[in-house]
């Protein structure tokens, strides 16, 4: 990818002008690179009629509430956070392959409660998701949400280079998922499986992994899944990561060698082991 910002100020352009024909916006915010990209380009197109929307719930860790906050805060949007429990639905307790459907329903039917009517809600999604395993896709289809990045053209590295430019603090940020992700299909799940996830992704990244995936195996494993640049890393601390996450409660600890692969597909394939 070239250095030169003018082969993507007609894409940013044509972003802010799609956002500015909206009128008002509310942005699907979890202070990831995507939806950060949205409401910078959001604040800076429409003012005070652009409001950042994060959800707070069981499946997102306080390491990732924070980031949005902080993201959110040096945009200098309108920033709102409103609580939503997915556990409360049946279907997305038993995991059921499509629970991101179930999920993704609730979380945008609490975003619609706390806006006003006349405002767009808008996503992060762009044209890169397109080849992505998406089951909450039908759920952001029925409720009418905007994909402003894709409807621009934006793919996942037009966001990551655009937001270096723009000076966004989180633009290197590895992408991430919510808690639920860690757990395969057809396992019940519950907040103390989520917590115990969040805690041994906290002993991970304290150790300065940066990209980390902690998933429930079958019985008490825990298998780890980091990039594979990072995978050395992770074994020069074995012993103390073995102390670590066994304190948190599980009994084995194993590395995924092969290193994390982002594609969605794969990512169901493993989802489902």
């Amino acid at each position: 990818m070239k250095d030169n910002y003018s082969e993507y100020r007609e894409k940013l352009e044509r972003l802010k002008e799609i956002l500015k024909s909206y009128k008002k916006v509310a942005v699907a915010f979890s202070g990831g690179v995507d939806s950060s990209l949205v409401a910078r380009a959001a604040y800076e197109s429409l003012g005070k009629n652009a409001i950042a929307v994060t959800v707070n719930s069981p499946l997102i860790s306080a390491l990732r509430l924070k980031m949005a906050k902080k993201v959110a805060n040096s945009i200098g949007i309108k920033h709102k956070i409103v609580f939503v429990d997915p556990l409360e639905i049946e279907p997305f307790r038993k995991n059921v392959p499509d629970r991101c459907y179930f999920c993704k329903k609730a979380v945008l039917g609490e975003i619609k409660k706390n806006i006003e009517e006349d405002y767009v809600l808008v996503d992060g999604t762009n044209t890169d998701d397109d080849f992505d395993f998406r089951p909450g896709q039908k759920a952001l289809q029925e409720e009418g949400i905007r994909h402003p990045l894709k409807e621009a053209g934006l793919g996942k590295k037009d966001i990551r280079f655009l937001s270096k430019k723009l000076g966004l603090t989180n633009w290197n940020e590895p992408s991430d998922s919510c808690l639920a992700a860690r757990i395969k299909y057809g396992n019940p799940i519950s907040k103390e499986k989520l917590k115990i996830i969040e805690k041994a992704e906290e002993v991970l990244k304290d150790i300065g992994l940066t990209l980390v995936r902690a998933r429930l195996g079958r019985g008490e494993t825990l298998r780890i899944e980091v990039s594979k640049e990072e995978i050395a890393s992770i074994l020069k601390k074995r012993e103390f990561l073995v102390s670590k996450l066994k304190d948190i409660g599980f009994k084995y600890i194993t590395l995924d060698l092969e290193g994390y692969i982002p594609s969605g597909s794969r990512e169901r394939e493993r989802n489902e082991r």
